[in-house]
């Protein structure tokens, strides 16, 4: 195969580089997962990349867009959860993953993927919601159990939540 996943080599100013390269490993996990290949992750770009790039006028801190062209996937996404939600994205619309919560996902058996050229995909632009959250929590036996519960580092981003509240004290 002659893709890879490529972050940038630079980073702007507002941007995390630790979200890109740890998008970039949630992206090299989950297609070995789908079909079977380990893409490296480099800031050089190859033939063919899965590349993350920055681009915080249009995306702000957290929409992204999908774009497929010359036999290339673009992540172009905003600054903060930008490259965590563009990766998430990516596996759910372009390879079928589904996530539900903490240690639960589903593959739609993939083995190969094909992309037409000009496909485009964009999310979290316009959003009337500035915060997102469920709340899912049960107490018992003096422990909390939930969907999010933090032991499943992926679950609230995978989920599309921007937040997490431990406990209702924090708003009162």
């Amino acid at each position: 195969c002659n893709y890879s996943i490529r972050i940038p080599a630079d980073y702007p100013f507002g941007t995390y580089k630790e979200s890109a390269e740890y998008a970039a490993e949630i992206l090299q996990t989950r297609i070995k997962k789908a079909c079977g290949i380990n893409l490296p992750i480099s800031d050089v770009p190859t033939e063919h990349d899965i590349a993350l790039v920055y681009d915080i006028d249009t995306y702000g801190q957290e929409a992204f867009n999908i774009s497929v062209g010359d036999g290339n996937v673009v992540l172009t996404c905003g600054s903060k959860r930008g490259p965590l939600y563009a990766a998430f994205g990516f596996l759910e619309e372009i390879l079928g993953y589904r996530f539900y919560g903490q240690n639960s996902e589903y593959l739609k058996g993939k083995n190969t993927v094909s992309v037409d050229s000009g496909y485009m995909h964009t999310e979290g632009l316009n959003t009337p919601f500035k915060y997102r959250h469920t709340y899912t929590r049960l107490y018992l036996n003096h422990k909390y159990y939930g969907a999010y519960d933090g032991s499943f580092p992926d679950s609230y981003t995978a989920a599309h939540i921007t937040g997490n509240w431990d406990g209702m004290s924090n708003i009162m």
